[in-house]
């Protein structure tokens, strides 16, 4: 099962994504996070720091 979050805010290049459903959990540092857009593009994140146990920041890289 993927490890499913949630964006919640974003500040320039960086973005804050929670993970508090059921099961998931945090990814760790360096790596990447694949968003897909309502068109069907995909945008690669980067993890950089974890806010909590159930956020991170991580910054856009393509």
């Amino acid at each position: 099962m993927a490890n499913t979050g949630k964006i919640s805010q974003i500040i320039g290049p960086v973005v804050d994504v929670a993970f508090d459903q059921e099961g998931s959990s945090l990814p760790k540092i360096y790596n990447s996070l694949h968003v897909t857009k309502d068109d069907g593009t995909v945008v690669v994140l980067e993890v950089r720091k974890r806010r909590s146990r159930v956020s991170c920041g991580v910054y856009y890289i393509w």
